[in-house]
C-alpha cells in the first residue's frame, strides 16, 4: 500500500511538472503522462534484485552511465529510488527543452 502511494505521488508529481493536471483530478489519475509511465518501466527493469532501488551495478547494467549515478542519487545513499530517477528524466527533459 505505502509503495502505492509512493508510485502514484511520484506519477502526481510528473504530471504536475510537465503541466499536465487535467481540470478533472479523476481524470489525470486514470491517465498518467507517458514519461512517468516509462520511467516506472524502464526503473522496474533495470532493478534486477526487485528491491526498489537501483544500486550502482544494476545501474551501469541497464546502460547508464557511471558518472551520472551520482548526480541522480539525490540523497547521497548509494541507491536511486524511483522518485530519484523520474526527478532526473524530468529535469533532462526540461534542459532539452520544447520540441
Amino acid at each position: 500500500m505505502r509503495t502505492s502511494l509512493h508510485l502514484l505521488g511520484a506519477l502526481g508529481l510528473a504530471a504536475f511538472a510537465l503541466g499536465a493536471v487535467a481540470a478533472d483530478p479523476a481524470e489525470a489519475r486514470r491517465k498518467p503522462r507517458p514519461v512517468a509511465v516509462k520511467t516506472a518501466q524502464a526503473f522496474k527493469a533495470a532493478d534486477a534484485n526487485a528491491d526498489r532501488q537501483l544500486d550502482l551495478p544494476e545501474w551501469t547494467a541497464a546502460g547508464r552511465p557511471e558518472a551520472a549515478f551520482a548526480k541522480v542519487d539525490r540523497n547521497a545513499n548509494g541507491t536511486v529510488g524511483f522518485q530519484e530517477s523520474l526527478l532526473a528524466t524530468l529535469a533532462m527533459l526540461k534542459a532539452r527543452g520544447p520540441r
